[in-house]
């Protein structure tokens, strides 16, 4: 399923170690991008290793960005790292993710979570997330926790999945902070919700696995891909909360869904919107369909009216050939036989809206017999009255015999982007690096180690 008991993890400590560790880097936030268990389709990949490499780009954009001069450098040295969250050793994967606030740092693992202060001492936690969730009357089996900030309302997010066999139920738990700084895990700093997410179908009842998480000015998204609890693949679901409501502690919210299967929808990341401005009345997803042509396409979705009459399209983007899934053997790691799953090719991690453009990131690569990281960026051109268009594409490859995986991608208010993922071989140990794009280059810069 989406989280498996796990008998035998020992042989797979260092990877979980290292997914736990938290980095404050530049005064942003890290987590190793460990991949998030997903359920029947299609199957999952595995993980990586320590440091420095050249990356290879290619498709640049069209030309550089103007920075701000009052812009920071995008990647300072690292300020602080500690170990987070460590794996109970019961289920696996231990799926680590977070969010910096101005005050602290929320760590969400399968399945507790923790509140740091900066210098990576705990206020809080660790505290196991079907508790935090109790007073909303949590009472299945939950899985796949994430964390956001948002920085234009100053609160922290935190959503989690529930899912019951028994009852045919499942509910998309989300936790909202009252404040930027929630100094207890209690309902005096959050608001806690719990809402019933099941899709009923064809006489067919479907749940909510592997979310998908995103905001902007208006509302909070949590996209999800179904599956019967009879065992089927369905369509994937886009659950779009009035941000307003969910502020101030009310509900508002709707449901938007694909068609065609996971064909015809799978893994819609939300895009974040990131930066002064605001997409006009249109929400975005970014989507590396894992069917068809994923090797030479992605895929762009527009919620057009989102609190509203809800309307959602979709359209292909050409893009180089990025070498197709990677390979199911898994990722290498020295002193056993035992691999690191790269996951299948999905759009991972996060996405982001910047200044009409979309920003995401996958694992491919497989062609080339390994796993890359690669990259996208895809213009909008207001879409979806105009037409999106490749503004960059690129990969990290590590060099001979070394596996790139599992990336996640961000970026400041100015347009310096940042992505992280993680690296191994049968030489190296599952490592953590870091690559910036700072908004006045053409590509990625040299990776830089964060933590081996």
């Amino acid at each position: 399923m989406h989280l498996k008991s796990n008998d035998s993890m020992a042989s797979l400590s260092k990877c979980q170690l290292v997914g736990a560790l938290a980095v404050l880097v530049g005064g942003s936030f890290w987590f190793c991008p460990t991949a998030l268990a997903e359920n029947a389709f299609p199957a999952p990949m595995a993980a990586r290793t320590v440091s420095r490499v050249a990356a290879t780009n290619v498709v640049s954009e069209a030309g550089p960005v103007a920075r701000p001069s009052e812009s920071p450098d995008p990647l300072g040295p690292i300020s602080a790292s500690w170990e987070g969250i460590s794996t109970d050793f019961r289920y696996e994967p231990p799926d680590p993710h977070g969010a910096a606030g101005p005050n602290g740092i929320i760590q969400v693992v399968n399945v507790r979570l923790a509140y740091w202060d900066k210098q990576g001492r705990a206020i809080w936690g660790p505290t196991a997330l079907d508790g935090f969730f109790s007073s909303v009357s949590n009472k299945f089996f939950s899985f796949d926790p994430r964390a956001l900030y948002d920085r234009q309302s100053g609160r922290f997010y935190v959503v989690l999945i529930e899912e019951d066999d028994a009852t045919q139920q499942s509910f998309l738990n989300l936790a909202v902070s009252k404040t930027s700084n929630p100094v207890t895990k209690t309902a005096n700093d959050w608001y806690f919700y719990r809402i019933n997410n099941t899709r009923t179908a064809g006489g067919a009842k479907y749940w909510g696995d592997y979310p998908g998480f995103g905001f902007d000015s208006q509302a909070i998204y949590i996209t999800a891909n179904l599956y019967s609890f009879s065992g089927n693949n369905g369509d994937a679901q886009i659950a779009v909360l009035d941000k307003s409501a969910f502020l101030n502690g009310a509900t508002n919210y709707s449901f938007t869904y694909t068609s065609g299967g996971p064909a015809g929808g799978f893994t819609l990341q939300p895009c974040t919107v990131t930066g002064g401005n605001n997409p006009s009345n249109v929400a975005y997803f970014a989507e590396t369909p894992i069917s068809g042509n994923f090797a030479t396409s992605v895929r762009i979705w527009a919620l057009k009216n989102p609190l509203g009459s809800r309307t959602l399209t979709s359209t292909s983007v050409t893009v180089p050939n990025n070498g197709g899934s990677p390979p199911f053997s898994g990722a290498p790691q020295p002193g056993t036989s035992i691999t690191i799953d790269t996951l299948d090719g999905r759009t991972q991690g996060n996405a982001f809206w910047y200044n009409d453009a979309v920003w995401f990131c996958t694992t491919a690569g497989g062609s080339l017999g390994k796993s890359r990281v690669q990259y996208y960026k895809i213009n909008l051109n207001n879409y979806p009255t105009g037409t999106p268009s490749l503004g960059e594409a690129g990969f990290i490859d590590g060099g001979s015999g070394e596996w790139t995986y599992q990336p996640s991608i961000g970026a400041n208010s100015r347009g310096d982007v940042c992505m992280v993922y993680c690296q191994s071989s049968a030489s190296r140990n599952p490592t953590i690096f870091t690559a910036i794009h700072a908004a006045s280059a053409a590509a990625f810069g040299t990776p830089v180690l964060i933590k081996a």
